[in-house]
């Protein structure tokens, strides 16, 4: 009879696992994306990136493998911190480029809907009756925390793609528990 000497693998504890560094490379480069209009633009193509660079770094950096619900969670942590601040820089540039008087950004909403032709009196129509002429500070705070939100559903979406695909493909040494 044949004797296996292989010794089980070792299971990290995910409790002593680094995670600075993979936070701040998925949550920069997260916020980066976002800031980026053309990415900003893919849906979530930017968070789920995010997500797969936050696995990607913090699997590498602790040379380990890990379970897919915490490559989640971690890469949510990360990705969702981009996401609030690209939206807070985002809101400081609108507002520091238009103000709180929406009167010019509407009016440019309203010259690219005009270019469209066919259609575009009921478009512009439906802009001048939704967009109000000036914000007032409860729109702002409205719209701050409406923009949060979505920016959290769409953090979640994205680390759920990329966590997952970043916890299945990388395998960087033991799994953790």
């Amino acid at each position: 009879m044949e004797e296996f000497s292989e010794n089980p693998p070792e299971i990290r504890n995910l409790d002593e696992l680094s995670f600075v560094s993979a936070f701040l490379v998925g949550s920069i480069s997260t916020m980066t994306m976002g800031l980026i209009p053309i990415l900003n633009t893919l849906c979530c193509l930017h968070y789920c990136i995010g997500a797969f660079l936050t696995i990607a770094i913090y699997t590498s950096s602790n040379k380990v493998t890990i379970p897919v619900g915490h490559a989640i969670w971690k890469s949510f942590q990360a990705v969702f911190a981009g996401a609030i601040a690209a939206t807070v820089i985002s809101g400081v540039m609108f507002l520091s480029t238009h103000g709180t008087d929406l009167t010019g950004f509407k009016e440019q909403i309203v010259e690219e809907i005009a270019e469209q032709g066919q259609g575009a009196e009921e478009a512009i129509e439906f802009i001048e009756n939704v967009i109000p002429d000036e914000l007032d500070t409860g729109a702002i705070i409205v719209l701050a925390i409406f923009s949060i939100f979505t920016a959290g559903l769409a953090s979640l979406f994205g680390a759920a793609i990329g966590g997952s695909l970043g916890s299945a493909v990388i395998k960087r040494g033991p799994l953790a528990q």
